[in-house]
């Protein structure tokens, strides 16, 4: 991400450099670096639950849909790279499983 090499000083002035484009900044959110700020915090935010959804997909592929590790890895990229959708996914897969398995049961 740019804000992560740039850092939030050279992402204020690389705004600047486009008038049009701070003042709309500036107007919606007070200044140039107090989006820069929310930008940067965003990005660490959306990192941060991307990787917990990831995790939590890997522990129901591995406690509910009993998949191999190199599946359970392939799930955690896909839902670390895409984030809910992905999720929503593995769920599904997880309760359908979880309603076969109590069938079979009966």
């Amino acid at each position: 991400c740019v804000t992560h090499f740039w850092g939030s000083e050279n992402l204020v002035l690389a705004i600047l450099q486009y008038s049009t484009f701070s003042l709309i900044l500036s107007t919606l959110f007070g200044s140039v670096s107090t989006f820069a700020s929310v930008l940067i915090y965003s990005y660490y935010f959306a990192v941060i639950a991307h990787g917990l959804e990831a995790i939590y997909a890997v522990y129901l592929c591995k406690s509910n849909l009993k998949t191999r590790n190199t599946t359970a890895l392939q799930w955690f990229i896909l839902v670390f790279a895409t984030g809910y959708p992905a999720t929503r996914k593995v769920i599904e897969f997880a309760s359908i499983n979880e309603e076969k398995n109590t069938k079979k049961k009966k």
